[in-house]
């Protein structure tokens, strides 16, 4: 939609870079698709007519039903709003509008909202190296967590002695649908040292 013929609403208060911005036509449902994994970082969003109007951003891993991210953001029909989504390793995002009361002095309704300066970055994770963030003994189970990318593989290992060379793995590879990850492991008669590594 060209803001500059859309004056007096969000579309034309939505513009960041001159002169255009997008838009979820009649309030639908929105989404934005590739066949290669995207991270989908960053956007502008106002409200194209409502004051505090609700979108939920869901963004979806491969063919996974659930979303890997589901968040909702309240939006001004005055001035932009700059999200910081940092939704890694997606195929897909949706924007569900709704909610909002009509902005006073604005000639329209509905519950579409403008984007703007969208950051997407294509076949790029960003990576948060696994550190433990909690460990703990629980019976005769040993319970550890780390951060981690959303996307990401990562490999449990362990070894008995530290002068060992090779490294066991502690049961398969995990890819994170969530962004900290928990582990258990029984405790046996001899030490383990672990150690949790980023798969490429």
């Amino acid at each position: 939609m060209n803001g500059v013929l859309a004056t007096n609403t969000g579309y034309h208060a939505g513009v960041v870079s001159p002169s255009n911005v997008v838009y979820n036509g009649d309030g639908n449902a929105a989404y934005i698709y590739n066949n290669a994994t995207f991270n989908f970082i960053s956007a502008y969003l106002t409200a194209a007519w409502n004051d505090n109007l609700q979108v939920e951003v869901l963004g979806y891993l491969g063919t996974e039903t659930a979303p890997a991210y589901s968040n909702t953001y309240t939006l001004s029909a005055t001035a932009p709003t700059l999200i910081n989504f940092n939704y890694l390793g997606l195929s897909e995002v949706y924007f569900v509008s709704s909610g909002g009361t009509l902005h006073t002095g604005y000639n329209g309704s509905g519950t579409e909202f403008a984007m703007d300066n969208m950051t997407v970055s294509t076949n790029v994770l960003v990576s948060v190296l696994p550190t433990v963030q909690t460990s703990a003994k629980t019976g005769n189970k040993i319970l550890f967590s780390w951060d981690a990318t959303v996307g990401q593989t990562y490999q449990v290992q362990y070894k008995t002695n530290l002068t060992q060379t090779a490294w066991n793995n502690l049961d398969g590879p995990i890819t994170a649908t969530i962004s900290t990850i928990y582990v258990q492991d029984s405790i046996t008669n001899s030490q383990r040292f672990y150690r949790i590594v980023l798969m490429p």
